[in-house]
């Protein structure tokens, strides 16, 4: 279910900005329009292999025009999407479902938040995660992943877009993009901590969580986008041999966690699902051969955040 909060705010999905009270119950009722009186015909669609296209638009428009009218042609086509999701089940949720409900959020969230554009930033991010990418396809053998997995993800075309938020948030909704706010970037000590963070939203997709968490939410009536405890545990795992093989810091994973849960609010260091996470995760790091030379930090993110923080 979307959260709440006492003064009407309301967030769709994780990692998106808290909406205004009548904003949020607008976004809402046109959801439910849509899933309401849209719902027959995205079952068709889908039942017959077709996708709803930006032609369908004008006469799917008629039947809610205020919400057509609210959101425009391509919230519409936003909307549909995400309702098609949650309205045609598990069955349905494919790897192009998933890229296309991550282009889908990556564009709302253009208009609703923005993307830097700086490019000393775009320049630091893409080094991240070049080095990331690249441990990807070792990494996923290691963790024993089915080798055609592996080598559908070995030239993924994995990137970092960072969002203009003070929020401190990550997440990865598909299609290999990984989101990270200003926010989050003031929070992570060092680059490690910034790779650990995105290996472990990597690591989500490559173990199928993302296409999980999306037939989930298929059978829920409201927008539902989280992973479970079982799903961020195994993440911790995968992340973390990513991070190691990009020779990264791996005491940066402990780090990235502690530091995250405080900057979120979301949860304590005390909850029992942290301290499980962060158990799992130095017994993993005590059995590991540390990689030499592993790298902390860097004098270009420690330069970034040091103007965010200034």
């Amino acid at each position: 279910n979307p959260v709440r909060r006492p003064n009407g705010s309301m967030q769709l999905l994780p990692g998106c900005s808290m909406l205004p009270r009548e904003r949020a119950r607008l976004l809402h009722e046109d959801f439910h329009a849509i899933v309401t009186i849209a719902g027959p015909t995205l079952r068709q669609y889908s039942e017959k292999g077709l996708r709803m296209s930006y032609a369908d638009l004008p006469s799917v428009g008629l039947k809610f025009p205020a919400a057509y009218r609210r959101a425009g042609r391509r919230g519409i086509a936003s909307l549909l999407l995400l309702s098609s999701l949650f309205v045609t089940g598990c069955s349905t949720v494919s790897v192009e479902h998933e890229n296309e409900a991550a282009i889908a959020t990556t564009r709302w969230l253009d208009r609703k938040v923005g993307f830097v554009e700086d490019r000393e930033v775009a320049v630091l991010m893409h080094r991240v995660m070049e080095r990331l990418k690249g441990a990807v396809y070792k990494s996923a053998l290691e963790a024993d992943l089915d080798r055609s997995d592996a080598d559908k993800y070995k030239d993924y075309p994995w990137q970092i877009l960072v969002l203009k938020s003070d929020k401190a948030n990550a997440f990865n909704p598909g299609a290999g993009v990984v989101f990270l706010s200003l926010g989050m970037i003031r929070e992570l000590k060092t680059e490690a901590e910034l790779a650990a963070v995105v290996s472990h939203e990597m690591a989500h997709q490559l173990l199928g969580h993302t296409r999980e968490a999306l037939a989930e939410a298929g059978s829920s009536d409201s927008p539902q986008f989280a992973f479970t405890l079982q799903h961020e545990i195994e993440a911790d795992a995968l992340g973390l041999k990513i991070l190691s093989v990009a020779r990264y810091t791996p005491n940066a994973s402990i780090d990235a966690i502690t530091d995250t849960t405080r900057a979120r609010g979301i949860g304590t260091l005390d909850d029992e699902s942290v301290k499980e996470r962060l158990s799992l995760l130095r017994q993993a790091i005590n059995r590991m051969t540390p990689p030499y030379p592993a790298t902390d930090n860097t004098r270009e993110y420690a330069a970034l955040r040091d103007e965010l923080r200034s």
